[in-house]
């Protein structure tokens, strides 16, 4: 997700690292903004970035809300919508592109699945809808916070709404940047722009509406009938467990025939998915530091002549495809092209680490 410039008041990074939590302003409604039930928050927000990201993930997974959104990107904005329902302890999600084929992505508690069209696909059984994925990415994050400097500015006003804004700004340049619009009183992101090395907004996803605790019920997010099952390619498993480095506990978790040998610092194997054909051909692994998601896919190529480097992007993500010795590596995300190259050339296969460390 991602960002637009706006004139604020820059309060540095002392002010959220102070060592007791500081107030920067209170939390009363203005005139046009009606708090309800979901809004309801204490009379000052704790302004350290811990603090922050919590409240943020909290409320994206405990609200009942309505997002209508706007993708720019590539010279291009997509429409999309974003319900979100927890009702006596069930969780429901719907994410649509309202623009085109249709598409949509469906959650119920854990499991998900994607409709295209008329054809329907069972993602996931494994808790992997967007309001999971973003709470785990804020968690993340907040474990990774000296990755960045972090900045805060507001009041400002994004959808008519009152809101603060956080800018992340890499420390080590080889990764992109981000600035989040968070909704003051709820604590839900309202904007959320990429920015690359230069400063330029590379990506924006903004909100355009948001209705809180809205008229909504699980009848609303149920699968359409007579959708075409589809079958997933894909066999996922998304909820490796956390380690600062790979040993033979993640490799047999993982069960991937490939291993990357070099990150960036801070990023951390998340999930890996195999091909239900071919296992040792072809598999995905996605590494994330909670701001930035890297997927790198890995084929086992046979007879294959080298293949110059190619890169193309997508909006604030780089796509990075080369063939060399055995494998086609592409490396996908918000990178620079030198670390995408460097994370490429140190994929070997997972067999040569088990055997270095036996």
């Amino acid at each position: 997700m991602s960002k637009l410039t706006i004139t604020s008041l820059v309060i540095h990074l002392s002010l959220l690292c102070a060592a007791e939590p500081v107030v920067l302003w209170a939390a009363e409604p203005e005139h046009n903004q009606t708090s309800t039930a979901s809004e309801k928050t204490s009379k000052s927000i704790q302004l350290n970035p811990g603090s922050m990201l919590s409240r943020m993930g909290n409320a994206m997974l405990d609200s009942n809300y309505r997002l209508s959104l706007v993708y720019l990107h590539d010279g291009r904005v997509d429409s999309l919508r974003w319900n979100h329902l927890y009702e006596e302890g069930n969780r429901f999600d719907k994410l649509e592109n309202l623009q085109g084929v249709r598409r949509e992505v469906i959650s119920h508690n854990s499991d998900t699945y994607l409709i295209m069209d008329n054809d329907l696909i069972h993602l996931s059984s494994n808790d992997d809808s967007p309001v999971v994925r973003w709470q785990r990415q804020l968690s993340l994050l907040a474990k990774n916070q000296k990755q960045y400097k972090i900045l805060l500015s507001g009041p400002s006003r994004i959808a008519g709404r009152r809101s603060y804004q956080l800018l992340f700004v890499p420390n080590d340049g080889e990764r992109l940047g981000s600035r989040i619009w968070v909704d003051f009183l709820s604590g839900l992101p309202l904007s959320v722009d990429t920015i690359d090395n230069n400063g330029r907004v590379v990506e924006q996803m903004m909100t355009v509406e948001l209705h809180l605790e809205g008229d909504m019920s699980a009848a609303d997010f149920d699968i359409p009938k007579n959708m075409n099952l589809r079958e997933n390619v894909f066999e996922f498993n998304s909820q490796l467990p956390v380690q600062a480095s790979l040993d033979k506990s993640q490799i047999n978790v993982n069960k991937s025939s490939w291993t990357v040998g070099w990150l960036p610092v801070g990023f951390e194997l998340t999930e890996s998915m195999k091909t239900n054909r071919d296992a040792s051909k072809y598999s995905h692994l996605i590494f994330n530091d909670g701001m930035t998601t890297l997927s790198v896919f890995v084929e086992k190529m046979t007879n294959s002549e080298p293949m110059e480097p190619r890169t193309e992007y997508r909006g604030g993500t780089l796509i990075y495809d080369i063939a060399w010795q055995d494998k086609r590596v592409t490396v996908v995300g918000s990178v620079t092209t030198p670390v995408a190259d460097k994370i490429a050339r140190s994929v070997i296969p997972a067999t040569d680490i088990a055997t270095a460390q036996e």
